[in-house]
């Protein structure tokens, strides 16, 4: 596990640099969790991903929610696993260009796989109903739900919450654009996407789509 602890806006620290672009430098999965209990669950269940597809795995926390204290639940503890084997593998861990070639394949391999597994995953889920659709991940979710609430959008709006935001297979015009779509029966009439983990910008901007049109605002960032 790679954990990384980003700053938008520069709230505690010297840069604001996006460490997801190293997700998608190297091809790994990021998790992003929206509440303490969350990142305390995304930990065991990178683990879980890193052995399945032997390769780390990226937790992508920010500011707000590592200042945050909250209660958390913990579940059933493994036995650890004290003692393991090393074995000797060189056309996988020396990585001359022969044997690299060769582990590209793999790595491109296992984003379709982590693709799968995203679109599949109970870290990205819908919650509301109505023909609005905001799609948000990490701490955002919870100005999003908060947004809702107090406006009482909770018929007019649905909120797709993305938690393993990478890779993922051609969001939003694929699976996760269709699960909203099927969740609505189709009827949806725009979309409103804010900040979802597939480069620079999410976090900080909001683009609604409606009639073929789009409008763009700015949020602080989270």
């Amino acid at each position: 596990m790679i954990l990384s602890a980003d700053d938008p806006y520069m709230f505690s620290s010297q840069n604001e640099q996006d460490n997801r672009y190293y997700g998608k430098l190297s091809g790994l999965p990021i998790l992003q969790p929206s509440s303490p209990q969350e990142a305390k669950e995304m930990v065991q269940y990178g683990f879980e991903l890193s052995e399945q597809l032997k390769e780390p795995v990226i937790l992508r926390t920010t500011t707000r929610l590592n200042h945050s204290i909250a209660p958390v639940t913990l579940g059933k503890i493994k036995k650890p696993k004290t003692l393991g084997d090393f074995l000797k593998d060189p056309f996988n861990y020396v990585t001359v260009p022969a044997v690299s070639r060769n582990i590209h394949v793999k790595l491109l391999k296992n984003i379709e796989k982590a693709k799968d597994l995203s679109c599949d995953s109970k870290y990205n889920f819908i919650t509301g109903k109505g023909p609005w659709g905001i799609v948000c991940n990490g701490v955002s979710y919870n100005y999003v739900a908060d947004a809702v609430k107090d406006l009482e959008l909770q018929d007019r709006v649905r909120v797709l919450r993305i938690g393993f935001s990478h890779p993922h297979a051609g969001y939003p015009d694929q699976v996760l654009y269709k699960r909203m779509q099927a969740d609505s029966g189709g009827g949806g009439r725009g979309t409103l996407h804010g900040g979802v983990g597939q480069g620079p910008g999410p976090g900080g901007r909001l683009y609604l789509f409606h009639q073929g049109k789009r409008f763009e605002s700015f949020l602080p960032a989270v």
